[in-house]
């Protein structure tokens, strides 16, 4: 009996090393992931900040604990602590329904998310102010010209604002929505029609979800080694009983 339990105990420690290597990953994709939301917080409103930052950090928090849980899970398999090694079983459980939960939402508010993205980009276009270095103006000219897109949903936006009443010349779209914003004429916009189709808010969501796709691989794969751990942990508990109750009756 003593060999089994020391079998799984030792299993259950190499899951816990592996648990850790697995929560720094996520916690790694976590930060970057809200690193770039704040890059492009113009696409962030209260609510739509809400729906990315928040399970963002929700999830960095599961890492967290997930490493606390790494210490936890290997004290418990080295002293056969029954009590340390049901805690750890507990708190497993719970961050493993705490994920399927996150996850669900995100599909339900899917739409949601693209939506706010489009409001709060509309909103700060209508205080775009042409060559201004205002912190909204730089951070939409930033993000058109590096993501190669105009305006919310495209380059029309861009006759629904203020902007519109105050532009240069025969400009249609700011210079950042040009292919050559090198030259500060319009000129060649105009003339050549290169201005970008696409709308920032797309190319942006799609971003968001490649990093939403990315999370949820490493939350699959993490809930996969969650639940070998809960399994490990309840066998060496389960052992642990049998070893007590066996010198019971010896004695």
């Amino acid at each position: 009996m003593g060999f089994w339990r020391i079998l799984f105990a030792i299993l259950l420690v190499i899951f816990n090393v592996l648990l850790w290597v697995i929560a720094g990953i996520l916690l790694y994709v976590a930060a970057d992931f809200f690193i770039a939301s704040r890059t492009y917080d113009i696409f962030l409103n209260t609510t739509s900040a809400v729906y990315i930052v928040v399970p963002v950090i929700v999830i960095g928090l599961c890492g967290v604990l997930l490493i606390v849980l790494g210490f936890l899970g290997i004290i418990g398999a080295v002293c056969a602590n029954s009590s340390i090694l049901l805690t750890y079983n507990i708190l497993l459980i719970i961050v493993l329904v705490v994920q399927i939960i996150g996850g669900i939402l995100a599909v339900v508010f899917r739409s949601d998310i693209y939506e706010q993205m489009g409001f709060a980009m509309l909103a700060n276009m209508d205080q775009y102010q042409y060559q201004s270095d205002d912190a909204i103006t730089e951070a939409i000219d930033n993000i058109q010209q590096s993501l190669l897109c105009c305006g919310a949903y495209g380059p029309d936006d861009w006759k629904d604002v203020s902007w519109i009443n105050n532009k240069y010349d025969n400009a249609i779209t700011p210079l950042s929505c040009c292919g050559d914003n090198s030259t500060s004429s319009y000129d060649f916009c105009i003339q050549y029609s290169d201005i970008y189709q696409v709308g920032c808010v797309e190319l942006f969501f799609n971003t968001v979800e490649m990093w939403g796709a990315i999370l949820i691989s490493v939350a699959i794969l993490l809930a996969l080694f969650e639940i070998t751990g809960v399994v490990l942990s309840y066998c060496v508990m389960c052992l642990r009983s049998r070893e007590t109750q066996d010198i019971y009756v010896e004695v």
